[in-house]
């Protein structure tokens, strides 16, 4: 994925919310960090999934902000 590529997540209600991605990185498998919202100013939606794909390895991870 591209930075500032657009991610879109729609609610049960079919509200979109869009956000564009600020962030990505690899870390390791045990690393909790990515999961801290910052300051809270800013909405962020985090997504991560393994890396290498289909090994417990290490995480892919994608930071995205609330485009409002």
């Amino acid at each position: 994925i591209e930075m500032g590529a657009e991610i879109v997540v729609t609610n049960a209600d079919g509200v979109d919310f869009k956000y564009a991605v600020i962030e990505k990185k690899v870390v390791n498998n045990n690393d909790v960090s990515v999961l801290e919202q910052g300051d809270r100013t800013q909405k962020l939606l985090s997504l991560q999934t393994s890396y290498p794909v289909g090994t417990a390895l290490q995480r892919y991870v994608v930071v995205a902000k609330l485009v409002e």
